[in-house]
């Protein structure tokens, strides 16, 4: 199954793990030039514990090198390397119209049931905030390399668009959320920074300032509607291995978690 989504409506929050899938239909796994582990290092594997046990989810199994849900509808489906990091994706094999509009219609139904489920929310309450969860990598020059700078890439990332498709509305919001992230604290685990109880580095759109569903979102329905693209930078596991630092992700877990309240709060004082 594509996409798995578990709703009862119990309050106006939804979560999503978009990236989260490996999966690729199987005429493609015959063709295409990368491996599924390498495939792993441009997703994002396991976001979904990060809302697996939350009422309301959506999580996409999909791969995204069969379709991008983050992308627009024109460059969703990765056809050659520079759609895709310079990654030869089929390098002996040409994508068929067939192949691209299997690949499409998939595509067009998550956004269908994406905008359905979001009106419903909004028929309920009036309002809802999503939370769009995504992991990033900062460790790319490989497996035995240092890690990138640090200063350079925060270990969380909240994504507004800049506020350019979001409502300054939802701005107090966010800052909030931004200011609480930075009181949690975990153990590095960075080669020059071994053993050091450091707090969460936590900026508004720095490097990811949200792809194309939030921008949807934010664009359509942000009067009512709060979509923010939340990045966790991979210290919670070993890019190349896939290997989960349990002690790291359960902290960012905690974080994460101990946003409901401030989010419930904002939603209960704005008027629908």
């Amino acid at each position: 199954m594509d996409t798995i989504i578990k709703l009862n409506y119990s309050e106006p929050v939804l979560y999503l793990a978009i990236h989260n899938g490996n999966m690729l239909r199987n005429p493609l796994k015959k063709t295409i030039g990368i491996s599924p582990l390498h495939r792993k290092l441009e997703e994002d594997p396991f976001t979904e514990l990060f809302i697996s046990e939350k009422d309301n989810s959506i999580i996409q199994n999909a791969s995204r090198f069969e379709y991008d849900v983050n992308r627009k509808r024109e460059s969703a489906v990765y056809v050659k390397p520079e759609d895709c990091w310079g990654i030869p994706i089929y390098p002996d094999y040409k994508l068929t119209d067939k192949d691209m509009n299997l690949s499409l219609q998939k595509y067009d139904y998550f956004y269908q049931q994406t905008t359905n489920i979001i009106e419903k929310f909004i028929d309920f309450y009036g309002k809802l905030f999503i939370w769009d969860v995504h992991s990033y990598n900062h460790h790319r020059k490989g497996a035995n390399a240092e890690f990138d700078n640090p200063d350079d890439n925060p270990d969380i990332i909240l994504g507004t668009n800049h506020y350019k498709y979001m409502p300054e509305k939802w701005k107090p919001l966010i800052d909030d959320i931004e200011k609480h992230l930075k009181t949690f604290s975990f153990k590095h685990r960075y080669k020059n920074r071994a053993d050091i109880d450091l707090n969460f580095d936590v900026k508004q759109n720095i490097k990811f300032p949200g792809g194309n569903l939030s921008q949807l979102i934010n664009s359509k329905y942000g009067d009512k509607v709060c979509c923010v693209a939340i990045e966790f930078k991979k210290i919670w596991m070993n890019e190349w291995t896939q290997e989960i630092d349990l002690e790291c992700f359960t902290e960012l877990k905690k974080a994460f978690d101990s946003c409901d309240r401030l989010v419930r709060n904002f939603l209960h004082r704005i008027q629908a």
